[in-house]
């Protein structure tokens, strides 16, 4: 969304922020996210696809690209 680069979370600020909103929150660093993230498309994309396997119906993927000028 905001494209931070995984390291944002070794930040000592955000580290800082993070302890003040829950003093019990242990460090974490760029690894683990990146472990925490791979752990959760595995998970979604399982999903995805008991859902699609399930579906009795045909199904139409379909793109479109578009530019703006900003």
């Amino acid at each position: 969304m905001h494209e931070l680069e995984l390291s944002f979370v070794e930040y000592i600020g955000f580290y800082e922020l993070l302890k003040l909103l829950q003093h019990s929150i242990e460090t974490i660093n760029r690894n683990t996210i990146k472990a925490e993230i791979l752990k959760l498309y595995d998970i979604e994309k399982t999903k995805a696809k008991s859902v699609l396997e399930a579906c009795d119906s045909r199904i139409a993927v379909t793109t479109g690209m578009w530019t703006a000028s900003n």
